[in-house]
């Protein structure tokens, strides 16, 4: 009794089975058990409570084989195994009949933990989420340096491995937009755990290539994705999510163990460094000018060790140009009281610094675009320094001249920052602009003259028709409407001068008719800049 006692006392811990204790006491039972007068009543009772014991012992053995199987605990195991052989010969000396031996019932275990482990591997490679579905193959650590000699694992093993490989190259094939609803940071950290475990297996389960090189693909796939979308024409970057973009993107980059691949450098360095540039030159993005070099640094990081030059070195080279055209951005912004002085000296600072700036599209797109908005600015003020000049019949206006002198500075500045640039970029022609405006605004106001069936005045023709002149040779050669308008304009004053002459000599009005010669003496010297298009001979000829 004694002995049963330390037996049920053994068997009642909650934890740490002392296996050889237990041995060692069910051994002393059965052997005093042996001794036991077979027809006592006391014996059968004793007996009964032995063969409850061994029944006990048996579950409790295999629970701990069961732990010790999870565990990887090969030491444990064995000493449970060996536990099995002796336990099974006592129990045979106890009882001639019982459950199956012990041994078989821990091996059958061992086989159900194992496919337990490899149905789990393989139903949480098809977890929602990338990052646990890799988690799972971390988990396979303890087991690696086990598996050499547990040949009945390397099957489900390796169909769990393939199984999680094949999940990744899935989605890497057929990935989400952009890599949407993964969290590719943590998938990658996983994979990369995953790998420290598989890279235990022996050779015939490992995956090649690693896990992690696999994820790296999906990364670089899916960040250069988003990254396109930042800078898609008419989006506005957003630098938080270039900068997380980037982090991951050199991450995977990192360690796939290689360099940025020749398409992503030239992404990087094309279209989305021009966007990075453009947040220099684009007025409403000053915030996120500021954090341009961050940008900058961040790309550098990426393209690390391929042999492009430095993306933050050339932002710094393009610093100073980006602040004059600023200024330059800021005049032509203005709804009126432009200074064209301050224009004009923005510009022209920008032309010893614009060799780096003028290799990017973002800075040149944006000098175009504050030249045509300068042109705008010009045509406007020149309309009305033209409409003034001419309804007062003032040839030679100084305001007039003042705007030519701009658009001729403006135009030489220009042409230097087109010839400094590696692309050359369309430009406004500022004094063909100007002459249009001019020859517009004479022409009609000529044409407003003429249309006067009396009181018009001679004077007011011949300062339309010579300011006309003065704009006439800068407007393009090809220029087919103001052409047509300056011919009826020019047939016209024919045909009323004509009647008119011969009215007065029909009169006998000499002091009209000498009139009308001074006129046409006048009309014709104007006439000679507008070249074939005056008739031979000029109006005093034929009158």
């Amino acid at each position: 009794e004694p002995v049963l006692d330390g037996i049920e006392s053994e068997l009642g811990r909650a934890t740490g089975l002392a296996a050889g204790m237990l041995l060692d006491w069910l051994r002393t039972a059965a052997e005093v058990a042996g001794a036991w007068p077979p027809l006592s009543d006391e014996t059968a009772k004793l007996r009964e409570r032995l063969s409850v014991m061994f029944d006990v012992a048996a579950e409790r053995v295999e629970e701990a084989f069961v732990v010790a199987t999870k565990a990887c605990d090969s030491r444990r195991e064995e000493m449970f195994l060996k536990f099995a052989d002796s336990f099974e010969a006592m129990e045979l000396a106890h009882r001639s009949e019982g459950s199956a031996p012990l041994k078989s019932r821990l091996l059958d275990g061992q086989e159900v933990v194992v496919a337990e482990i490899a149905q789990g591997l393989k139903d949480r490679c098809s977890a929602p989420d990338l990052a646990d579905a890799l988690s799972a193959a971390a988990s396979l650590a303890p087991w690696a340096t086990k598996l050499a000699d547990r040949p009945q694992l390397h099957e489900p093993v390796a169909v769990g491995v393939q199984a999680l490989v094949a999940r990744v190259d899935g989605a890497v094939a057929n990935p989400l937009p952009a890599g949407r609803g993964i969290d590719l940071e943590r998938a990658l950290d996983a994979a990369v755990d995953a790998d420290a475990a598989v890279a235990l297996l022996p050779a015939g389960l490992r995956a090649d290539p690693p896990l992690a090189i696999r994820v790296a693909r999906l990364c670089v796939q899916a960040q250069v994705a988003e990254l396109q979308r930042i800078v898609e024409p008419g989006a506005k970057i957003n630098v938080d999510t270039a900068l997380k973009c980037l982090a991951i993107l050199g991450k995977a980059i990192r360690v796939s163990g290689s360099t940025v691949d020749h398409a992503t450098g030239d992404f990087l360095t094309g279209s989305f460094a021009d966007a990075l540039f453009g947040l220099l030159v684009s007025p409403d993005c000053n915030q996120d000018a500021a954090r341009s070099s961050d940008l900058a640094q961040a790309m550098d990081r990426v393209l690390e060790g391929s042999g492009r030059p430095s993306i933050a070195a050339e932002l710094d080279s393009t610093k100073a140009p980006a602040e004059h055209l600023r200024k330059s951005q800021a005049e032509v912004a203005k709804e009126s009281g432009m200074d064209p002085r301050l224009f004009a000296s923005a510009l022209s600072a920008s032309v010893p610094l614009w060799p780096p700036a003028g290799k990017r599209a973002a800075f040149r797109d944006a000098m175009a675009g504050v030249l045509t908005a300068a042109e705008l600015k010009l045509r406007e003020a020149c309309r009305k320094a033209a409409t003034a000049a001419v309804a007062s019949q003032r040839h030679g206006d100084q305001k007039v001249k003042a705007l030519f002198a701009f658009a001729e500075e403006v135009s030489k500045t220009q042409q230097k920052l087109v010839e400094l640039s590696a692309v050359p970029f369309s430009v406004p022609d500022f004094r063909s602009a100007m002459s249009q405006v001019i020859v517009d605004v004479c022409l009609t106001h000529t044409e407003q003259e003429l249309a006067k069936e009396k009181g018009l005045s001679p004077d007011a023709v011949l300062c339309g028709l010579q300011q006309t002149a003065d704009a006439w040779g800068g407007l393009p050669q090809d220029d087919v409407d103001y052409g047509q308008r300056l011919d009826a304009v020019l047939e016209q004053v024919r045909s009323r001068m004509s009647a008119a002459y011969e009215k007065s000599m029909e009169s006998g009005d000499a002091s009209r008719m000498d009139k009308l010669r001074t006129f046409a003496q006048k009309f014709d010297k104007i006439g000679e800049a507008f070249g074939a298009r005056f008739a031979s001979g000029g109006l005093l000829a034929e009158n």
